[in-house]
């Protein structure tokens, strides 16, 4: 399987968007949330892939600081992000299929 593209669609403020490729996975991916990190204005997606795998990719528009692992949840049905600029924390909720909800946090 040829690796899936992630992009990242901004506005311009002006009616404009700009749309940049951010990285390549090897896997199908499930799910797909995203955040800023407003202290350091680091940009994160999260993703599942197919293999339930949870990952956070982390860049700014001049540098890219690659993939996290953030380990292996089996059935999750949907996910949601946060960054916690408080306690300088990201989040990661996710929901599973047996109508359970874990939280992955780090910073």
């Amino acid at each position: 399987m040829q690796g899936v593209d992630v992009f990242d669609v901004y506005s311009s403020g002006a009616g404009g968007s700009t749309t940049d490729r951010v990285t390549t996975f090897s896997h199908r991916l499930v799910n797909v949330a995203a955040f800023v990190s407003t202290d350091t204005l680091y940009r994160h997606v999260i993703v599942l892939d197919s293999n339930g795998q949870l990952y956070d990719y982390s860049y700014t528009p001049q540098q890219a600081f690659g993939q996290t692992s953030l380990g292996s949840i089996p059935n999750v049905i949907v996910i949601v992000a946060y960054y916690s600029a408080y306690g300088t924390t990201c989040h990661v909720i996710v929901a599973t299929g047996d109508r359970k909800m874990h939280e992955v946090y780090y910073s």
